[in-house]
């Protein structure tokens, strides 16, 4: 009890940095809550934007370029397969759809990009509406 009559009293002496110390503090809290809510939406995006994927299938290069352009539409594109891989791809009776994904060029900064039919048919498996 006497510690807590102490520390009290202490605080009232000294009441700008209490409040300089109470701010820094709920800040700090602030950013670490932003941070993990951040975190958390970006995460859960990423699998809400994949889910109709089961597996990319892109040139060669970096795996994580391939999700980031395939899936995201960002990032540098990997570059394109041949389209005979494609349709064999496609014939494949183990494939239940395949999407075609084109990126590379730009128009006037802007990006281009060249998409199958079949991508705007896709559904998110979780819920069954469209993308």
């Amino acid at each position: 009890m006497l510690a807590l009559r102490v520390a009290l009293r202490n605080l009232s002496f000294r009441p700008v940095l209490t409040v300089v110390t109470l701010v820094v503090v709920g800040l700090a809290v602030a950013q670490a809550a932003v941070v993990l809510l951040l975190a958390q939406a970006v995460e859960t995006s990423l699998v809400r934007a994949s889910r109709p994927f089961d597996l990319l299938v892109g040139a060669k290069g970096s795996p994580t370029q391939l999700i980031m352009n395939a899936i995201l539409l960002r990032e540098a594109p990997v570059g394109n397969i041949p389209l005979a891989y494609f349709e064999k791809l496609r014939r494949d009776p183990r494939v239940a759809s395949a999407v075609p994904l084109a990126l590379g060029d730009s128009a006037y900064g802007t990006p281009l990009l060249g998409a199958g039919l079949a991508l705007f048919a896709l559904t998110d498996p979780a819920t069954q509406e469209p993308y």
